[in-house]
This record gives C-alpha cells, sequence and structure tokens, in this order.
C-alpha cells in the first residue's frame, strides 16, 4: 500500500469556500478519538488520531510488512489457508483504520489557516510566559512544585474562541481560564495541522529576562 501524502491544508479555495466561517467550526477531533467511533460521541482521546503520524507510519508499515510475507509465502507455496485469511482481515482492518484516521484530518480552507496561524502564535506566547528558561532548568534553580503549578493551575486567559476552545477539547473554568498544559495541547494541535513547530521545548526562552512571572 503506497502511503498517502498529508491531505492538502489549504482545500479548496474557490470564492465559496474562501468565505469565513467560525473557528469553532473546525473539527479538531473526529470519529477515530470518539466513543463506538460516533461523530456526536465523546471524545475519548487527549490528542486526536491524526496528530500521531509516526503511529499513522507505522501502520502503513505493518501493511506493507504483512503483505511481503504473504507474497514470500504465497510464491513458496507455504500459504495456507488460515494464514492467508488471518492476514488479509488484519491488512484489510489496518487500511480501515489509516483512511479513518485521515479522513478526520480537519480539512481547512479560506482564511482557515491565517487565523488558526494567529492562535496558535498567541497561544505560545502565552506558554511561554509561564516557561522557566533553558539557563533556569540546566542550574537547577527552577523548583519543581513552582513548576508543577504552573502546569496545572488555570493561570492563563482564554483569548481565543469559546467555540474554538471547544473544539480543541480544551478544560476551561468558569471564569474563561486554562492552564499551561491545556495550552500547550492546543498549541500543539493547532501546530501539528499547520505543520509548525509542535515541541514546546522550541518555546522556552534561552535566559531570564524582565517578563512576567506565574
Amino acid at each position: 500500500m503506497t502511503k498517502k501524502q498529508i491531505l492538502n491544508l489549504e482545500g479548496d479555495n474557490t470564492s465559496e469556500k474562501a468565505k469565513n466561517r467560525p473557528m469553532g467550526e473546525i473539527a479538531f477531533f473526529g470519529g477515530p478519538d470518539r466513543k463506538e467511533g460516533k461523530p456526536d460521541g465523546k471524545i475519548c482521546s487527549e490528542y486526536p488520531a491524526w496528530y500521531h503520524q509516526p503511529l499513522v507510519d507505522d501502520l502503513y508499515e505493518e501493511i506493507a510488512k504483512s503483505e511481503r510475507s504473504m507474497k514470500y509465502m504465497d510464491e513458496h507455496d507455504i500459504l495456507d489457508y488460515t494464514t492467508r485469511a488471518r492476514l488479509t482481515k488484519q491488512i484489510k482492518a489496518k487500511k480501515k483504520r489509516i483512511e479513518e484516521i485521515e479522513a478526520s484530518r480537519p480539512k481547512l480552507r479560506g482564511k482557515d489557516k491565517d487565523d488558526l496561524y494567529k492562535v496558535y502564535q498567541d497561544l505560545g506566547d502565552q506558554v511561554k510566559e509561564g516557561l522557566f528558561t533553558k539557563s533556569e532548568m540546566k542550574l537547577g534553580s527552577a523548583p519543581v512544585h513552582e513548576e508543577v503549578k504552573r502546569i496545572v493551575d488555570p493561570k492563563i486567559r482564554l483569548r481565543m474562541e469559546p467555540e474554538l476552545a471547544k473544539s480543541l477539547n480544551l478544560n476551561i473554568t468558569s471564569d474563561g481560564m486554562i492552564s499551561r498544559s491545556q495550552a500547550e495541547k492546543g498549541w500543539k494541535i493547532i501546530g501539528a495541522l499547520l505543520g509548525e513547530p509542535t515541541n514546546v521545548e522550541s518555546l522556552r526562552a534561552d535566559r531570564l529576562t524582565v517578563r512576567s512571572r506565574r
């Protein structure tokens, strides 16, 4: 099975498609991430399946390996009916899984990419403000208990559309705050969709500067 290319992020840019739409309409989590695979089912995963590209790559490799094994056994007349049926069933299931995952990747259109990139940058700035610097981490001057607080305490003001945060499955307090871990999650999901960096360490400053501390 030939590996498919990542779906075109731009989508169809006809005049109809180019119209703006609320970012909350972008479905980041699809059937593979929901209970019983239903489009309106409860989200059961922290990150969408399409986010984990290495796992998708593994599925492609497993399919290729099984197909090579079947071909070898068939050529050497050692492929019995039971083995053929078992491998065929496994290959079919994995191909279906890949198709479902790739189909669940959001299709961006019009200004979606530009609008999401602004949110991506803003979330990155907010996450960066709450990170100890590389120097502090290296010197061990970053208290562990303080780092834990920064990760879990909802101290970041939500600045994106509430419906977009809901689509990203972020946990929001009643007064519109999120934790750094949730901000990182949103930043990584959007970054993966846009082909931008998703390693939080890329946000960490080299050294301490005059800036607000959480």
